[in-house]
């Protein structure tokens, strides 16, 4: 979805009233090679962190978590795997199925990941939940959130690329801010986090055609009316598919 205000780096020439303005933008934008295209990033990685602590400490005091042993089991299972394979250090992460039967999944600055339990349930194997955690990690290593975030401070008008870090980031964003649901990923992010997601489970054993599986029993759902939660925001089905497809293929060729 593209979102009202949202700021691009390659810009048409402004009017000399914005200059200021566009020459700090310009300065926040930073070359991510991973996707192959710059971000407005004018929000620094430790304010973000603080963000996302908060929210998860908001959302985990207001949701209980799931007590089947097995969802927990199966998510720290898929998470370490694609974790080792990445190199990452596990303990730097945090993974958590709630109690809630929606199809839905998060991530948040910090390295937090939350599952609901309908979710970890809906997927038929690991390979199928591999998709979604891989998908929560992209939106986390490509920075997603604080690109989010950044254009919503630009579409209000806060440009400066120098916030403090003492800055107290709940109030800039509103007490109770969940990044990625009160700031919904755009269209771009969610296409770049499923790419780059397939790759890491692909990097981890995992099979990309149950990406593709998953997210087809997804879209059957939602033509029978009950569109989950994690769709809501995201891309057509027609187009996340044929993207996904596009990639399991790419990534075939050089695992033969």
């Amino acid at each position: 979805m593209r979102l009202a205000g949202q700021v691009s780096c390659n810009l048409s020439p402004p009017s000399c009233s914005i200059w200021p303005a566009l020459f700090l933008a310009l300065q926040a934008c930073a070359y991510n090679p991973a996707i192959q295209r710059e971000q407005l990033l004018l929000v620094s990685e430790p304010q973000m962190q603080e963000l996302g602590a908060y929210s998860w400490t908001e959302y985990r005091n207001q949701t209980a978590e799931a007590r089947d042993p097995a969802l927990r089991a199966k998510a720290e299972r898929v998470t370490n795997r694609i974790l080792a394979a990445k190199g990452e250090n596990r303990s730097s992460w945090e993974v958590a199925v709630f109690d809630d039967s929606a199809l839905n999944a998060f991530a948040l600055p910090g390295r937090k990941i939350g599952l609901n339990a309908g979710m970890v349930r809906f997927c038929r194997t690991d390979d199928e939940l591999a998709a979604i955690i891989g998908h929560e990690i992209a939106h986390i290593e490509l920075r997603h959130a604080a690109e989010r975030a950044s254009q919503d401070l630009a579409a209000r008008g806060i440009m400066s690329v120098v916030i403090p870090d003492d800055t107290n980031m709940e109030s800039i964003f509103g007490i109770g801010t969940t990044l990625g649901v009160l700031l919904p990923f755009s269209r771009k992010h969610e296409l770049e986090a499923d790419q780059i997601g397939l790759r890491y489970m692909a990097a981890a054993g995992y099979d990309p055609q149950a990406a593709i599986d998953l997210w087809s029993r997804m879209a059957d759902q939602a033509g029978r009316g009950g569109t989950p939660t994690l769709l809501s925001t995201h891309p057509a089905d027609s187009e996340r598919i044929a993207a996904l497809r596009a990639e399991a293929e790419r990534l075939a060729k050089f695992r033969t």
